[in-house]
């Protein structure tokens, strides 16, 4: 659908996960591994780019939870932070990020905004969990961008795997 008409497809099937929550983390890694996707591991410069900002007692990882980082640079610094570092990372080769319905919308799309602009050779796809309303303005934001947006962590990995799907596909023609 959506996905395969706004976003590249991946080199490949390795994805970063970035989300602000832990829980919403490991539900999206099960939902990458049930689909053929590969849980990315993050470069050392990609780990210690993130770690430089983080409190001395978080590890960065893959899924990537930024409330430690938040604490550190804000919400907003820490998906974007993250966001330009794992998709700078050559063994990403798709993100899926989880994020909640904060208060300024505008806000927290110019981010994702930026990044996909910086990085377009890779697809990258929103899950968002929240509010209504707030959902709602982000959703027409990141959709009017090309963004695809969606409200369950299983719906936004199984575009992003079709994506990998298709690629594979097309390699096999070749």
């Amino acid at each position: 659908g959506k996905t395969f008409a706004y976003q590249p497809l991946p080199r490949s099937n390795r994805i970063a996960i970035i989300t602000l929550s832990g829980g919403a983390g490991v539900m999206a890694a099960d939902a990458c591994l049930e689909s053929g996707l590969a849980i990315a591991r993050f470069e050392d410069h990609t780990l210690a780019r993130l770690k430089e900002k983080m409190p001395f007692w978080a590890r960065p990882g893959n899924p990537l939870d930024v409330e430690p980082l938040s604490e550190i640079v804000t919400q907003e610094g820490a998906y974007r932070l993250s966001l330009d570092a794992v998709l700078s990372d050559p063994g990403v080769d798709l993100a899926l990020v989880v994020m909640s319905t904060l208060r300024r919308p505008r806000v927290h799309a110019d981010y994702l905004l930026d990044m996909v602009r910086v990085h377009p050779e890779k697809p990258v796809a929103v899950c968002i969990i929240g509010e209504a309303a707030i959902y709602s303005q982000l959703f027409q934001i990141l959709e009017e961008a090309n963004i695809p947006v969606f409200i369950s962590v299983r719906r936004t990995v199984a575009s992003l795997a079709a994506l990998y799907r298709y690629r594979r596909f097309l390699d096999s023609l070749v």
